[in-house]
């Protein structure tokens, strides 16, 4: 008797120990089948929410929404929307941080364009250059947006990434005179320190706006606090090129060989690009009496950049070196008319403004 009873407590014990993870597997299947009929039902409701301009009702709906289809654009779209319309800016920011890569659409492009002018606004500077690259690459043609990112970079003092859009304005013939000079020189730098302070007040761990500080310390003669500067730049951002780029001149310039070599080593792929880049390893292989290598480097600096002025010199003295006396004096001859370029946009930046001066260039 007591056998039996046993005998069928253990066998209630072994339905009961399978039925568990039954019933278990049956619940996470009803969850997942509930969450797949009610996605339809929550964009459904936030759309209309959104037409009606019920925004509070949308950003209700947000969690589960997002929750149910994260990798989708258009959730994050409506909850970043609605977020802007109720004037919650931080929540906004938050949720077009998160919009997945690869999303598109001009409504989407709109979006990151407003969430560019939002950071800005709010002194966040690298998050405004993410949101203004994601709107261009969505939509090229975005005046305003390149605009907006070339005077970023311009305060920044990136001024090799400032080219492209400046060159946008260019064709799309809505420039200032004063975009116009500085596309017509790329070393000419814009003394930002009230907009670097202001960005460094709003997110201090943000140290990618202290390009520019470290680049108007270098121009005053305060090379040691520059160069201390840009090396904790490229050590805390080494895909920042600018920084990467400017540690290497000053690298050269003191004639710190065994830092150089190390820093040429630690480049990230995308410096190939940077002109500034060619022309430090171009003045290093001639410091080394590589001609050769010299003038190849020069010219990939010209190549990048045909108004390189520092390479053009360069290219210059190397040729006269190698006996190439005609080639030489063609790209001396181009030097000094850079130089003259030069010096003519940096007095037309500092006292004039004029269409007559510009004509002067």
């Amino acid at each position: 008797m007591n056998s039996a009873t046993s005998s069928s407590a253990a066998a209630w014990k072994r339905v009961a120990v399978v039925g568990v993870p039954v019933a278990l597997l049956a619940g996470v299947g009803w969850a997942l089948w509930a969450a797949r009929d009610s996605t339809p039902r929550l964009m459904g409701a936030a759309r209309e929410a959104s037409h009606l301009g019920d925004y509070e009702k949308v950003l209700e709906l947000a969690p589960r929404m997002l929750a149910s289809t994260p990798t989708a654009s258009e959730p994050w779209l409506l909850a970043a929307r609605a977020a802007e319309e109720t004037g919650q800016t931080e929540l906004m920011l938050d949720y077009c941080r998160r919009i997945p890569e690869g999303a598109g659409g001009e409504e989407l492009a709109a979006l990151f364009a407003r969430a560019g002018h939002q950071a800005i606004r709010a002194g966040r500077a690298s998050d405004a250059e993410r949101f203004d690259r994601r709107a261009l690459a969505i939509q090229p043609d975005l005046l305003d947006v390149h605009r907006r990112l070339a005077a970023l970079y311009l305060g920044q003092a990136r001024r090799w990434e400032s080219a492209p859009h400046l060159f946008a304005l260019l064709r799309g013939r809505a420039f200032t005179l004063e975009e116009l000079a500085f596309l017509g020189n790329l070393e000419e730098l814009y003394d930002a320190e009230q907009l670097m302070t202001f960005f460094e007040r709003s997110v201090p761990e943000d140290l990618t706006p202290m390009v520019g500080r470290a680049r108007l310390l270098l121009f005053k003669n305060f090379t040691e606090e520059g160069g201390a500067l840009l090396e904790r730049l490229a050590a805390a951002h080494p895909d920042l090129i600018e920084a990467q780029a400017q540690l290497g001149v000053v690298l050269v310039s003191q004639s710190r060989d065994r830092e150089l070599i190390d820093w040429n080593g630690r480049l990230p792929a995308a410096a190939e690009e940077h002109p500034e880049v060619w022309w430090v390893r171009g003045t290093f292989a001639r410091r080394q009496n590589d001609v050769p290598g010299a003038i190849r480097c020069a010219w990939e600096a010209l190549r990048r950049d045909p108004n390189h002025l520092g390479a053009t010199y360069q290219l210059a003295q190397l040729l006269a070196i190698v006996g190439r006396s005609e080639a030489a004096d063609a790209f001396a001859r181009r030097a000094a008319r850079l130089e003259a370029l030069a010096a003519a946009i940096h007095d037309i930046l500092l006292r004039e403004t004029s269409g007559e001066a510009m004509l002067r260039c």
